[in-house]
């Protein structure tokens, strides 16, 4: 793969490696192919720097490191100098071998860790053929070489088939975790594919139509709620535990002290799990109103948050429910998770279910539009009432 630049070719390789991957490696295989031990979502970093690897390379070899990186700096690649100074015979090791050692790797923490996870990337190295060490000690330094993303794992996983290539990226749009439906395509299960607390979801965007008619044309019936200026943000929450996580629309992990608001969020929820969508809004106190966006953005800063906290209180517009009590809502819809998503949220405190008007009328669309505006709003989002999905339609309007 890494002397071809055809995306098509390397897609082919990818089909056959996978065809001939079992169900117990299918998963560890992916992520190594990609590099990564885990999806971003789950930081699970090696944390091995450039002149760590060297190091490495240098004690898995028995050489000093003035030699290693005397070559280094000829080389210019870590996985080069790796595969020069191996002078080993082919040796047989598992991908899974391979990936538990590197998360091994990545596990260890506290005093001294940084000494031993260079002996163990030593280790590792050393008993490998010199073509897979030079492919191992890219890894922690995230210069794998091979040419291709996610995307070309979905094409590779699907052998060429739009139908099943639609289904995994279904699947992937629910669990983005490549590693994870790589392995329910090999079990034949990607239809049991369903959203889990403390895993993201990847959100659908709306997109902007030129007309309200248009919108009813295109969607039919549609559910029109208020546009906020705020933060999206997915709220994961199981009361066992008293679990919460939240993410933001790009499926980043935000520290829950960012927004301490949500440490009692689970009295404003009458459910064991669930996930909802919302948009934060920064409030202000005094003259009970909404802040605009860049107001609202501050309470994202790493410094002062228990005075941003005080200052720019947030309260949670919340629009969608993906889960209730391990029950996934993707096939409901809309309108009917609406109805869930009412029973299953105190509204009026922390959480507020903004109000939303199901109509097949162009003119009640803009008549809404010109009252949130009005009310200091962005306008209105436009949404299909009876889209079997759990992630927002098209339509805003701004």
């Amino acid at each position: 793969m890494e002397k071809t630049s055809s995306r098509l070719e390397i897609t082919s390789i990818l089909t056959d490696l996978f065809k001939k991957t079992s169900a117990s490696e299918i998963q560890k295989t992916v992520y190594l192919t990609l590099g990564i031990l885990a999806p971003n979502y789950e930081g699970v970093l090696l944390n091995l720097a450039e002149k760590m690897v060297l190091r490495s390379v240098a004690v898995a070899y028995s050489k000093d490191l003035d030699t290693v990186t005397k070559l280094y700096k000829t080389k210019g690649d870590v996985g080069d100098v790796a595969q020069t100074l191996n002078k080993s015979k082919n040796k047989e090791i598992s991908v899974l071998e391979v990936y538990e050692k590197l998360l091994a790797i990545a596990e260890d923490s506290g005093e001294g860790s940084q000494d031993r996870k260079i002996e163990k990337m030593a280790e590792l190295i050393r008993n490998l053929d010199p073509l897979s060490s030079r492919f191992v000690a890219r890894i922690p330094v995230g210069k794998l070489r091979l040419g291709f993303s996610e995307k070309t794992v979905v094409d590779a996983l699907a052998g060429h088939d739009k139908t099943v290539q639609k289904q995994i990226e279904a699947a992937y749009n629910i669990r983005p975790d490549i590693g994870y439906v790589a392995k329910l395509v090999k079990e034949g299960s990607l239809k049991t594919a369903k959203p889990e607390v403390g895993v993201p979801v990847v959100p659908m965007l709306a997109a902007r139509l030129n007309s309200t008619s248009e919108m009813i044309k295109k969607m039919g019936e549609v559910s029109v709620e208020p546009k906020f200026d705020g933060l999206r943000i997915f709220i994961h929450y199981k009361k066992q535990d008293n679990f919460i996580r939240i993410f933001t629309r790009n499926m980043n992990s935000i520290p829950l002290s960012t927004f301490p608001e949500l440490n009692i969020v689970g009295k404003f929820i009458k459910a064991d799990e669930v996930i909802l969508d919302s948009e934060a809004i920064g409030v202000d106190p005094e003259r009970e109103m909404f802040l605009d966006f860049q107001k609202t953005i501050q309470r994202r800063r790493k410094h002062d948050i228990a005075k941003n906290a005080t200052e720019i209180p947030l309260q949670f517009q919340v629009f969608d429910i993906l889960l209730l009590n391990g029950k996934s809502l993707i096939g409901s819809p809309y309108i009917e998770r609406r109805k869930l998503l009412e029973k299953t949220v105190v509204n009026g405190g922390l959480l507020r279910v903004d109000e939303n008007t199901v109509t097949k009328d162009p003119e009640v669309i803009k008549k809404l539009h010109e009252k949130y505006l009005k009310m200091g709003l962005e306008g209105v989002v436009v949404k299909k009432a009876m889209l079997a999905t759990c992630l927002e339609g098209p339509g805003g309007i701004g």
